[in-house]
């Protein structure tokens, strides 16, 4: 369960926001990374609805702004976090 001030961090010139992708997989969301020439990383967090951590994406991107309850952000040292705010 991701449980307020939590933070997921990927780590690797392999994760841009670009390329990451959330879908819904029964009450989970499912982090997905897959840009071209690497293979797909996935991850599971349970618990977790997709259409907040999409609003906290879109804000990241600069395309939106709406609050989903996490911090979505891109690294000058190729890391990508993502910190669970409470909503």
């Amino acid at each position: 369960d991701f449980a307020d001030g939590d933070t997921i961090t990927f780590d690797g010139s392999e994760f841009n926001l670009d390329d990451m992708v959330i879908t819904q997989s029964g009450s989970d969301s499912v982090i997905t990374f897959g840009g071209s020439g690497t293979e797909d990383v996935s991850v599971k967090i349970k618990g977790v609805d997709a259409d907040d951590l999409q609003k906290d994406l879109d804000t990241a991107r600069d395309e939106g702004s709406q609050d989903g309850g996490y911090s979505i952000s891109e690294g000058s040292d190729d890391t990508i976090s993502i910190t669970f705010e409470g909503s």
